[in-house]
């Protein structure tokens, strides 16, 4: 189980979401401050946040990335955001520092609809 982060500048408490391996894992938000209160990941909430552009950068990260880019190390990026978020994500991560890249691969967008008429039995 893999931790990421969305911690908002005007929130008294930090969050932390616990993700598994799986891409298609559920996430689950939890407040540091009370660890018994779980709420399920909501892909609407996820995609507005993800679609405002304004995820900071953390420090340390933004730290090795010029460190990467000053050994003359090509930068690659790998996110689990989808290609319609290519365009928002490629203008947050210049706004949060991250001027160049050599490669922003992000899983492709596939969408499912199944109907009660073709739903398996």
């Amino acid at each position: 189980m893999g931790a990421v982060g969305h911690v908002s500048p005007h929130s008294p408490v930090s969050f932390l979401a616990l993700r598994s391996a799986s891409f298609s894992s559920s996430v689950a938000v939890v407040r540091t401050a009370d660890l018994q209160k779980v709420e399920p990941f909501n892909p609407t909430l996820s995609n507005a946040w993800v679609n405002e552009g304004a995820a900071p950068a953390l420090p340390e990260s933004l730290n090795l990335y010029k460190k990467l880019l000053s050994l003359g190390i090509k930068i690659v990026f790998l996110t689990g955001r989808t290609e319609n978020q290519r365009d928002v994500t490629a203008r947050n991560l210049k706004r949060a520092g991250y001027h160049t890249w050599e490669k922003l691969v992000l899983k492709y967008c596939i969408y499912l609809f199944i109907t009660p008429s073709s739903s398996p039995s």
